[in-house]
């Protein structure tokens, strides 16, 4: 059934020769047709094109392997259709090497064939994330460390000012931090030379020519327009007749305080007005009788507004001009300073990689960029000319999420520079929730505000149409955003152009309101944990409702997700909840790993073996599994000597004379298997001296027997995976192993615990709203929606702006204090812009996987009556009241409002839910006692009648447990368990032939070894050899020799064809097998396959009479059997049937009387499906006796 497109996907599929910015809304079918344009464009009938002519940059490898794969689905079917068309057998050649792939990989391919163009070793590798930690700080250290010893004064004042009281870690985080921001740039050395452009401002005038100036000034004009409008709706209220009206003088006073702000062009008369407002008081009336929701309203209001007014007076317009200004100049020789110290870091990095051949992905994309772009005339080299003659369209898919550099290395292999629009960009602005990795969506911004959406060569197309989510959930995105997002915050204007519209058809249910959406309010009561476990219990109830009253059809727990906006310390407060509550929660999360038990236990084990004077692991250890030590001997060890570290006490213990001999042992023992594994260290592996230890110890099969044992011991499989990608670093050795570890532990590179649930379990799913991201789910909890929203960098020493740089604090050395410079003050004001725009995006994305139901839930101050009175879809939320936002809940209820008649709203109260839950076990036992009254009152008659009902039973019940289709094995079985059965009946009459066994110990399953069947293995290769043998080639053997040779030979082959491993290669019995091929049947069999009249391994399903598989059977009653034949061909006078045997006998007739009556089968089998042809001789092939055995 073919794809109906709309009108707009038509175009994004259909249209040609032009740039095309599409953007597509969520859930709006953005993959399936940037797969149709492909598709469309490589079997076009009139202008086809290889499919290798595209370059298509997904954001994962998980997408660009999902993307081939559709795309050779669809030119597979194209072929079936046409399967002459050689077009279509050319591109079923070329997808598997299309260029389909991250922009990581495609770069890479760039190295990798133009390595000379910038003399970069061909041989280089990709960085490990730990290896790259732990040498960046090595060359910082390194850098700092030249720095100190020339003991440059600017830079001493520089370390001085931002260095902490013991060490330089902030330094160190400094230049970190700005390398890699610099990064994100395609010319990073020219970036950090213009960040120290913007502190040079001799005088006002030179100042409000700086651009982040104007933007500030332009800023304070938003800012006082919305405290005007507010101030303007208070005086209102005040003039209501219900209003207070003794508020008025002081509102309308400070009304025309705000009025004189907008007449402020400069920075001091702004800074001169705003110091010169005085707020009066309020004003008070001896009798007031009107209403104190609006005489709150107004008092509250007022607040708010000389909140602001103070703190602006407190910090940006603090101190005068001239020492703004002295302050910035001073500042600017330690911005001089950081980036001077940042490029010799970037020099020295840069080239202790080069000397290890490595490079990280940012390496790849810059060297990448200097294959294509000159560096010093910022022109495209020939490579980059050459790579737009092979690309007729460049397609780029979550094009919000580029930065500057992928911009630059794809314009740079499209046509555009050249006149020729072939890019094609795919995404939604409104989902580029990536800014923490750097991510410009001010990119696609500019594009979309520029691109026309009539007909152009730079072509915008908008997919609005969502066909992912119910009705009801558009609707709610749509009542949300319209006035929330704007240009200001979140990038992008939600208007018309940018809203969703309902794309999808849904089932309508018997209970329509099922699908409203639901605001869950937590009262935040108590600590910040309790809140969390008190909105985890209130999710847990309102999921188990859900799922007992079926409110939603055919509702199940693994149709529900828990969105978090962060996952660290609230994952775990909801497990433990949804235990306790018996409900089941999987867990996706990238945290957890090195916090777990088994994991700290081996790495505490691993640093005392690299340096056992280390009390805390060497403690952890002793207490462990591997020391066993009680806390009463731990005691008597810290006892013995109190003045010295306990390492020593430990070791002095086993020579002290007062110890107790029986734990100075213990001691001994233990400093012994330390010594053991600790000789092993200089010529053992990591991953090797980890499995030794796990395997002699025991530890692995002893966590594995604990509680959720099989997360424990694939979380110390994990460690060993670590080992071995520690090992393909550029570091070896114990010690740098532990700081290898230490390193990602610090910088928060947790892998998350080994994944060993299944994604099938009917449990609820808990996941960020990162990892959510492309996702969808019938049912969506949307969770933490009161937890405050990050500002910690906004208040660190450095700050950034993606424009204009760094904003740094000013610091006087001598007097030992400090103050936010003017830039640092405004690059906070548009840090924060960007991160509650960044915010308001990560929101839509978690609301938009929503499919049937929408459930917005977290801690709140509950609104008082009134409060929130909502906003239409006209309406826009003042700035300053989007800015000043703390949390979700800050825009979400003043926009939903409280009365909303679209949504349900639930203020979560455990002591109703607990009520409820004690009311439902009360109606549980008032319906027992009542159906056991019921059974006193019972007549004997309907006694009888139950009675009957209850002990009827189905006639052919025994029947049950036999199966309509058995294989030819299965009977072969069956046969001779009976025979065994008879034997056994004999041999028990007689004296026992054997002792009686001493019974072998339970062992956990965990530790048994997993035992083979080795003779049942080689049947199996046997087979395989022969199955694969060519027999027509079959040569005639002169010598044993020569014969053995040939067995070899293709085995060999087989080997190489990968049909048939070493290991079970050599499982082989060549002399057997050459025997069997130096036998008159190997040659009937080479005149047969000659003749092209050889069948091997042929599969047949037939049916028999069920009795002569179950006795007890109908007569009518038919059973299907299913088997393979191993071989039989034609000759002139009939079939010759063949069967291999491997298995150990003594003689011939044990092989008849075992396999007969398969054989018998097979016989019946070719007799139904042989055109008539008669059977005219059964053979069994015995590679133990080496013998022919004729069966018929």
């Amino acid at each position: 059934m073919s794809v109906k497109w709309t009108e707009e996907q038509e175009k994004v599929i259909q249209l040609r020769n032009r740039s095309l910015l599409v953007s597509a809304a969520a859930g709006s079918g953005k993959t399936a047709v940037l797969v149709q344009r492909i598709i469309s464009m490589v079997t076009d009938e009139v202008h086809p094109l290889d499919i290798d002519r595209l370059l298509v940059v997904t954001f994962t490898n998980a997408a660009a392997a999902e993307m081939r794969e559709r795309v050779g689905a669809a030119i597979e079917a194209a072929l079936e259709k046409d399967p002459y068309n050689q077009h279509l057998q050319r591109q079923l050649t070329l997808v598997h090497n299309a260029q389909i792939t991250t922009i990581d990989s495609f770069c890479i391919r760039i190295l990798r064939d133009h390595f000379h163009k910038i003399d970069l070793e061909p041989g280089f590798r990709i960085a490990d994330e730990g290896e790259l930690k732990l040498l960046r700080e090595d060359v910082c250290e390194a850098v700092l460390e030249e720095f100190y010893e020339k003991a440059d004064p600017e830079f001493l004042r520089f370390a001085d000012s931002y260095s902490q009281a013991k060490n330089d870690l902030q330094i160190k985080e400094m230049v970190l931090k700005l390398f890699d921001y610099s990064e994100s740039y395609p010319w990073p050395a020219e970036w950090l030379e213009s960040c120290m452009q913007q502190y040079e401002a001799a005088d006002e005038e030179a100042l409000e020519q700086k651009a982040w100036m104007q933007d500030f000034l332009s800023y304070m004009k938003v800012r006082v327009g919305d405290l005007i409008r507010a101030q303007e709706h208070l005086l209102d209220l005040t003039r209501d007749v219900d209003g207070p009206y003794m508020y008025e003088a002081s509102v309308q006073d400070d009304l025309y305080q705000l009025y004189a702000l907008q007449e402020c062009e400069h920075f001091s008369q702004w800074q001169e007005a705003i110091n010169g407002i005085n707020f009066k008081n309020i004003g008070r009336a001896k009798k007031y009788e009107g209403s104190e929701q609006k005489k709150d309203a107004v008092k509250s209001g007022r607040d708010r507004i000389k909140d602001q007014i103070v703190k602006w007076k407190k910090t940006i317009f603090a101190s005068p001009l001239e020492t703004q200004l002295q302050r910035l100049n001073q500042t600017s020789g330690m911005v001089r300073m950081l980036v001077l110290v940042t490029q010799a870091f970037a020099k020295r990095f840069a080239l202790e990689k080069q000397q290890k051949n490595m490079l990280d992905f940012s390496d790849v994309e810059h060297y990448a960029l200097r294959v294509l772009v000159d560096p010093v005339t910022k022109e495209l080299t020939e490579t980059a000319l050459e790579y737009q003659q092979q690309y007729q369209e460049v397609m780029i898919d979550e094009y919000q999420d580029s930065n500057y550099v992928q911009e630059t290395l794809l314009t740079a292999v499209s046509g555009v520079k050249n006149g020729r629009e072939n890019l094609f960009m795919v995404g939604d602005v409104k989902q580029s929730i990536y800014r923490f990795r750097l991510a410009r969506p001010e990119l696609f911004m500019e594009k979309y505000q520029h691109f026309s959406v009539e007909e152009s060569s730079r072509q915008r197309i908008d997919l609005h149409r969502n066909f992912r989510s119910r009705r009801e959930v558009v609707d709610a995105v749509n009542d949300i955003f319209y006035p929330l997002m704007g240009q200001d915050i979140g990038n992008v204007g939600y208007d018309a152009e940018a809203a969703l519209y309902a794309g999808a058809v849904f089932p309508e249910y018997e209970k329509p309101e099922c699908c409203k959406p639901e605001l869950l309010l937590v009262p935040m009561d108590g600590s910040s944990a309790e809140r969390r476990e008190q909105e985890a219990l209130a999710v847990a109830g309102r999921i188990r409702q859900m799922i007992d009253a079926q409110q939603i059809p055919g509702l199940e727990l693994k149709d529900i997700v828990i969105l978090l906006r962060s996952m660290s310390g609230w994952a775990e407060v909801y497990q433990n909840v949804f235990e306790q509550e018996g409900i089941p929660l999987i867990v996706s999360s990238k945290t957890g790993y090195f916090s777990a038990s088994e994991v700290q236990t081996v790495l505490s084990l691993l640093r005392v073996l690299d340096n056992p004077s280390q009390d805390i692991p060497l403690a952890a250890v002793m207490k462990s599994y591997f020391g066993k030590f009680t806390s009463d001997e731990m005691a008597q060890l810290r006892a013995a000597d109190p003045g010295l570290p306990f390492f020593q006490c430990v070791q002095q213990y086993v020579s002290d004379e007062s110890a107790k001999a029986e734990l100075a042992e213990k001691v001994a023992r233990f400093y012994e298997m330390l010594q053991q594994y600790r000789r092993r260290i200089p010529y053992t592996p990591i991953h090797r001296l980890l499995q030794e230890i796990l395997d002699e110890s025991g530890y692995r099969n002893y966590v594995t027997a604990l509680p959720a044992g099989e997360q424990r011991r694939a979380n110390l499989d994990m460690l060993m995976e670590k080992a071995v990608a520690y090992e393909q670093t550029s570091y070896h050795g114990l010690f740098h192993f532990i700081r290898y570890i230490d390193r990602l532990m610090k910088y928060d590179i947790d892998y998350g615990e080994a994944e060993i649930i299944s994604e099938q379990e009917n449990a609820v799913r808990l996941m960020s709203i990162h990892k959510s991201k492309g996702l969808e789910f019938p049912v969506v909890f949307v969770c933490g929606m009161g937890k405050s929203f990050n500002e910690q960098d906004l208040n660190s020493s450095m700050i950034f702006h993606p424009e204009f740089g760094i904003g740094l604090k000013w610091f006087d050395c001598g007097k030992r204090t400090k103050a936010n410079t003017l830039i640092h003050q405004i690059f906070s004001m548009e840090a924060k812009r960007e991160n509650l725009g960044e915010e308001l995006r990560v929101l839509y994305v978690a609301l938009t996987r929503a499919k049937e139901k929408l459930i917005l839930a977290g801690s709140c101050r509950l609104p008082e009556e009134g409060q929130f009175t909502g906003y239409d879809r006209t309406q826009k939320v003042p700035f300053s009241d989007r800015y000043d936002a703390g949390c979700y809940w800050d825009w979400v209820l003043p926009v939903l409002g409280l009365e909303n008649k679209n949504y349900d709203y639930t203020i979560w109260d455990e002591e109703q839910m607990l009520a409820e839950q004690q009311r439902q076990l009360q109606d549980t036992a008032v319906q027992h006692r009542n159906i056991l009254e019921a059974l006193q009152h019972v007549s004997e008659a309907e006694t009888e009648e139950l009675t009957e009902k209850f002990s009827w039973k189905y006639a052919w019940r025994d029947m049950g447990t036999h199966k309509q289709k058995v294989s030819v094995s299965e009977l072969k079985h069956r046969a001779m368990e009976e025979r065994s059965e008879e034997a056994e009946q004999r041999l028990n009459t007689a004296e026992p032939l054997f002792p009686q066994e001493i019974p072998t110990p339970y062992l956990p399953r965990f530790v048994q070894e997993a035992s083979e069947n080795a003779g049942a293995l080689y049947g199996t290769m046997v087979h395989r050899f022969l199955e694969c043998l060519d027999f027509a080639a079959l040569p005639e053997f002169v010598s044993e020799k020569q014969g053995l040779h040939y067995v070899k030979t293709q085995i060999d082959r087989l080997c190489t064809l990968g049909r048939m491993t070493e290991a079970d290669a050599k499982r082989l019995n060549w002399k057997q097998l050459r025997d069997f091929l130096q036998t008159d049947t190997a040659k009937r069999m080479r005149s047969a396959a000659q003749a092209g009249m050889l069948e091997r391994e042929k599969p047949f399903v037939m049916s028999i009479p069920a009795q002569l598989v179950w006795e007890e059977s109908k007569p009518e009653e038919e059973v299907l059997v299913q088997g393979i034949i191993d071989v039989f061909w034609e000759e002139e006078d009939g079939i010759v049937l063949l069967d291999y045997k491997t298995d150990r006998v003594d003689n011939s007739e044990e092989l008849i009387r075992r396999y007969k009556k398969q054989l018998e089968l097979y016989a019946d089998a070719l007799n139904r499906f042989g055109a008539g042809k008669t059977i005219k001789e059964i053979l069994i092939y015995s590679f133990a006796l080496a013998e022919e055995i004729v069966i018929q």
